[in-house]
């Protein structure tokens, strides 16, 4: 996985966006038929029929062509960042949220001018005309998540917070404003980034939007900071088919071939969307509103990551044939936080020029001839996984600174992450990669 992942899959945007209408199709015709808001309902297709991963009608809610092309962008921009996370670092766990990062390059891209933006929309492979109201398009429904959550305790939750925060003399410009305001929905604060009073204000806004998962973001800033952006991204979803917690168990994950540790592994039988590829076994666990996909890989995790079905599956699932399988899992509960320092990996994508005192061109965010440049992009990230569902959330930031210048089995499968494995979490109505992570010690 590196910079010819996008390439790659441009050779299937057709075939994607015929994949795309008919599953819309599909979904709307299992509305009309009152089959209800999933077509992935175990209960009611035993089909061993394979069938695409298609994602669920909510209020007769049809994503627009734009906002489908911009998921399967995000997905891509993701895949690119999280590969060079991993190969940084085999053997560590990984969390990493594509969506927050994207968000947060989006805001960014509207701030930007010339060259520096032109890096910017390469990265992401979409243009301000069509980022703005497409990622507007996926808050509403983010924000239509939420209104099912608060109907229905069961159902996911999906958070997202964007805000700007600029030195007092440093004001933003008022079209950047409005814009942030208008697409992103995001607050504006002015602050002296010297004062620990900010640093202690900012950690609190970060950690009220995350439920208090994420916390101490911040210790404190440079004396040359005048802006930063701060996207955060929160989730909680429920399994529809949860794991007993009288049936976790002490027992062995073996994180390499000299080394084992002691955790607690859950167990459960059910029946979902499964297929196997020569590297990996990759089944789908639903919570109610969004989806796991887990990634067993059948030798080593790298070699699983270059497997091109398997990168189909992360980026759009649009051309993976699944099929109802018996399963027998086994996972184990994890809780671990990830730091991410992006500003190197993006600078690996071509974005550069932002980054550069001589180059950056940020004319377009703040009212003021200074010359300013990102200084710092890091993302924080946490993910607990337990018998009941998942809970997980993370802040991206920039700060800114003035420059100084296979066949289907007839019997249940094993499915036991007993050894490292990744997972990718969705939102089910769009597919956006919310999270992807790799476990290679739940103890850690």
């Amino acid at each position: 996985m590196n910079m010819s992942n996008r390439d790659w899959h441009d050779l299937t945007l057709r075939e994607e966006e015929f994949m795309r209408k008919a599953g819309l199709f599909f979904i709307l015709s299992l509305a009309l038929l009152g089959v209800g808001c999933s077509v992935l309902d175990m209960d009611l297709i035993k089909s061993k029929e394979s069938f695409k991963l298609v994602n669920i009608d909510l209020d007769d809610h049809e994503v627009s062509t734009d906002a489908q092309r911009l998921v399967t962008d995000v997905n891509v921009f993701g895949i690119d960042l999280f590969d060079q996370i991993y190969q940084e670092n085999p053997e560590k766990n990984h969390l990493l949220s594509p969506l927050s990062a994207a968000i947060a390059m989006a805001m960014l891209e509207n701030g930007a001018n010339g060259a520096t933006r032109d890096e910017i929309i390469d990265a992401l492979g979409v243009e301000v005309d069509v980022l703005n109201p497409s990622f507007n398009e996926l808050m509403n429904i983010y924000g239509a998540i939420d209104e099912q959550s608060d109907e229905n305790r069961d159902y996911a939750t999906i958070e997202n917070a964007n805000s700007l925060w600029v030195r007092p003399d440093l004001k933003a410009k008022e079209d950047y404003v409005d814009v942030l305001g208008k697409y992103y929905d995001a607050q504006f604060f002015s602050v002296n980034f010297k004062s620990k009073k900010t640093v202690d204000r900012m950690n609190q806004w970060v950690e009220e939007r995350t439920n208090g998962l994420l916390k101490d973001t911040f210790k404190e800033f440079s004396k040359e900071t005048v802006a930063a952006l701060i996207n955060t991204l929160y989730f909680k979803g429920q399994w529809t088919d949860s794991f007993s917690e009288e049936l976790t168990t002490k027992e062995d994950f073996q994180v390499s071939d000299a080394h084992t540790e002691t955790v607690d592994m859950m167990h459960k039988s059910l029946t979902a969307p499964y297929f196997e590829t020569k590297t990996a076994q990759v089944a789908v666990l639903d919570y109610y509103g969004a989806r796991m996909l887990v990634f067993l890989p059948k030798g080593e995790v790298a070699d699983m990551m270059t497997d091109s079905m398997v990168l189909e599956a992360i980026t759009s699932n649009q051309n993976i044939d699944y099929h109802h399988q018996r399963l027998n899992v086994s996972m184990p509960k994890i809780d671990f936080e990830a730091k991410n320092d992006l500003k190197t990996l993006l600078m690996n994508l071509g974005v550069i020029s932002v980054f550069d005192e001589s180059a950056a061109d940020l004319s377009n965010m703040l009212a003021s001839d200074k010359q300013v440049v990102v200084s710092k992009v890091y993302q924080n990230a946490r993910i607990k996984v337990d018998e009941h569902g998942t809970e997980a959330a993370a802040v991206t930031v920039m700060e800114i600174e003035l420059t100084s210048g296979p066949a289907e089995p007839e019997t249940p499968i094993d499915f036991n992450c007993d050894h490292p494995y990744m997972i990718v979490i969705q939102d089910s109505i769009t597919g956006t990669n919310l999270f992807m992570g790799v476990v290679n010690n739940p103890n850690d």
